[in-house]
């Protein structure tokens, strides 16, 4: 591969992970939002919670699962 093709598949992942946004799956009475997210121990990300994803994209350590619960508005 070129180094233009490996330059466009970066930006073209950078472009991902920028739309990929935590969204929340339940609202508590008191108004807080719920989320499943995605993060990784070594470099400290977090992502969108996607059953397929096993594996950190920027650094390739295994994912761990967690709740997080998000402030109001």
């Amino acid at each position: 591969m070129s180094i233009e093709t490996l330059q466009y598949y970066e930006q073209e992942r950078k472009r991902r992970e920028a739309r990929e946004v935590i969204e929340a799956h339940h609202r508590m009475p008191d108004g807080k939002l719920i989320a499943t997210v995605q993060f990784c121990f070594n470099c400290r990300r977090q992502f969108a919670y996607n059953r397929k994803r096993r594996h950190c994209p920027s650094c390739q350590q295994i994912l761990r699962t967690k709740t997080m619960i998000l402030r109001k508005p």
